[in-house]
């Protein structure tokens, strides 16, 4: 019985899960960054930003005069949110 309890209490001792290896080149944050810029470029961007803007404007634009236009008619199931127009 005691050799039971030694071969669990040395299981115990050497089976510790280990610590992950740190990466042995730790660069700082400013060579990383354009690291992962210049990994982008090669990749490409997607669409561009001020393309993104000006999409998001219109649909902006357009969801708001939906509702104002279902206000309008008074298609609202609530006819206490009629628009007053």
């Amino acid at each position: 019985m005691r050799d039971i309890y030694i071969m669990l209490f040395w299981l115990s001792i050497t089976n510790k899960p280990q610590a992950p290896e740190q990466p042995k080149e730790d660069l700082p944050p400013w060579v990383r960054a354009e690291k992962q810029r210049e990994l982008q470029a090669k990749q490409g961007g997607g669409i561009p930003w001020p393309l993104l803007l000006i999409m998001s404007g219109i649909i902006a634009i357009a969801s708001v005069s939906s509702v104002l236009l279902a206000c309008k008619h008074g298609h609202l199931p609530n006819e206490s949110h009629r628009c007053m127009m």
